[in-house]
This record gives C-alpha cells, structure tokens and sequence, in this order.
C-alpha cells in the first residue's frame, strides 16, 4: 500500500559492525526500469529504488506526527470516540447510545459463493463521459445518495453469527443468529447490495448497459434518463424533468434516499455546473495529498520531475514517445478557465 513502512537491507559495505542492518523508509511507487520498489528514506530524506525490503504490515507512516505508531493510535482514538456517541434529547438528557453491528468477516469460512464478493462501480471514464454529455447538451446532473446502502442487500447464503459480546441471551447463551439479511462486514455485503439495486432498477424500465455494468438508461417517449452507479451515490442527468421526478419517487419508497442536490463533488472532483457549461477541479483533493505527506508548504517548482532526468530521454524509447502523444493529446482536450484557474 502507497504510504507502508518498509525497511530496505543496507548493504555490508555501507555499514559497520554496530550498524543497523536497514534503513527506514516509506512506500512511494515502483521503478519503471527494474523489478524494485521506491522508497522515501527518512533518515536520509531521499528517494531510494530497491529489491531487498521488508514491509510492515498494516502500519502506515504518520507524517504528521513523524512517527509509524501514531497512526495507529490515531484509529484507537477514533474507535473509543465513536463508542462514546450517544443521542440527546432537547433537555440534553441521554436518549439512546448510538450503535451498529459490525460481523467479523474476516473470520468466515470458504463457502458457497465466497468469492464473488465483489460489487462493479462505475469506472471514471463513465463519470468523464457523462460530464461530457451533460455538458454538450445543457444537462445538469444532479446526486442521490442511498442511506446505510449495504443493510438493504438480501442474502442468498445461510450465513450464521455468534452473539455479539455482552449482549449474549441468557436462556440461549449457545445459540447463534441466522442473518436474513447483510450486516456491515460481511463479505457479501457489496454484492448482495448491488445485486438488489441492479433488480430494482431494471423493474422501472432502465436497461443496464453492456460494457459498463453499473450504467443504465431509460427511455420514454424519445427522452433518456441517464444513471451511473458508485456503491451507494447514484447520480442522474436527463432530458425531460416528468422522468426525474418519477425516478426519485420510486426510489424513495423502496429505499431512505438523501438528496444532494446539484453534483459538487465526485471521487476527488470538484464540479461546477452553469449555464455556460461546466467546470472541473482537483484542487481540493490535491492538497489534501500533500497535507497528508507534510508536503503543502514545499518549494514549488514550475516542472516537476526527477531529478538528473534528461527530457532528451523520454522520446529514446517508442512506448515512452506513444505515452507522450497520448498525454498531450489529452491536456490538449482540456479546455477549460484560465491558466491561472488550471
């Protein structure tokens, strides 16, 4: 995983005797020459390609807090934080702790259908492609969002679960719940949902398209109502208001629906919608990538590239000139705001 703590061999010539036989260091990608991994040496603050690591499993580097423990104890904190949520009355009396439960899936066992737990989402070329067309078309997309998506999914397996831990029934402390329906955590719990979602929609008349399996349209009377699905966001464009309207009518009495209005924000896109067309920006996802390496306040530089590389060198190769081509062909697409504004 990008951000792993790794610790790369120091070879015997660089060290003594009383030497630590690794270096520390943190995942940042894979070399594009060799079989070997990139790593961001700490003691050393430089980047590192090597074959001899060894990775740290399920510890992530704390940038913030220098240190790989504290992220660790940053999920601790989160973990006793969300125990102590509790909902209040208007008088700010107790009503209710909050509480959910939450199966081990980890722990279960292979069984009938156990690795088909997957659930397609939409691929961002779909999402560009919508834009796109909304946009072609003076189209405003708007977002849905479906409320604790999963426990809506049915099971098609006989799945069993123990008693959660100090909630055991004292009369039938051996026996064990059968699940009629998912729980968060279960391994099934993605398909089930996106299954029950894909039957639903195909009940309303939508036809769920070939080659992208979470992208379906409907057709009525010469108009389209166009909706691609993401887990548990489904957003909507089309060309008649009457359609819209129904499909949220529908939707709303077989799930709990919330509506988000005009499309904003979409997997680290930033949406603005207008009568003049539409605006895309990754601003906000960007510096969120460098608050979290403790890299916002870093020197910019006007090319970002590795160091000691000759710009010579990326037309040597024909699959790196082909790269090239299709990138420029790409920002040449783009013709969005001003410079200032990209």
């Amino acid at each position: 995983m990008f951000g792993s703590i790794y610790y790369v061999l120091k070879p015997e010539v660089r060290r003594r005797k009383l030497d630590q036989k690794a270096d520390i260091g943190v995942l940042i990608g894979y070399s594009i020459t060799s079989k070997a991994y990139k790593i961001y040496d700490l003691n050393f603050n430089k980047v590192v390609v090597a074959r001899d690591v060894k990775v740290v499993e399920n510890a992530i580097w704390d940038w913030k807090n220098s240190s790989g423990e504290g992220s660790k104890q940053m999920q601790q904190d989160e973990l006793d934080a969300a125990k102590m949520k509790t909902k209040l009355n208007a008088d700010g009396k107790i009503n209710k702790h909050k509480a959910r439960l939450v199966v081990k899936g980890y722990s279960q066992e292979a069984g009938i259908d156990f690795t088909e737990t997957f659930a397609p989402v939409s691929k961002h070329e779909t999402m560009k492609l919508l834009l796109a067309l909304a946009a072609q078309n003076g189209w405003y997309i708007f977002q849905l969002d479906v409320k604790s998506a999963f426990l809506n999914g049915v099971l098609n397996e006989e799945i069993y679960v123990e008693q959660p831990a100090g909630l055991e029934k004292s009369n039938s402390i051996n026996k064990v719940y059968l699940l009629k329906k998912v729980l968060y955590g279960l391994k099934q719990a993605p398909r089930a949902w996106y299954s029950m979602l894909d039957n639903h929609l195909l009940s309303l008349g939508f036809n769920r398209s070939m080659n992208e399996v979470t992208l379906y349209v409907k057709h009525a009377d010469g108009h389209k109502l166009i909706v691609p699905v993401y887990v548990n966001d489904l957003l909507i464009t089309w060309d008649k208001e009457q359609l819209v309207e129904e499909f949220k009518t529908n939707m709303k009495d077989m799930f709990e629906m919330n509506e988000l209005g005009l499309l904003i924000y979409f997997l680290g896109i930033e949406v603005t919608q207008s009568d003049q067309g539409y605006f895309l920006c990754q601003k906000r996802f960007s510096l969120k990538i460098l608050d979290n390496f403790a890299m916002s306040k870093s020197k910019p530089v006007s090319t970002p590239m590795i160091q000691g590389q000759k710009l010579a060198d990326i037309f040597t190769k024909p699959l790196a000139k082909n790269r090239f081509e299709d990138l420029r062909a790409r920002i040449g697409m783009c013709s969005f705001g001003t410079k200032e504004e990209c």
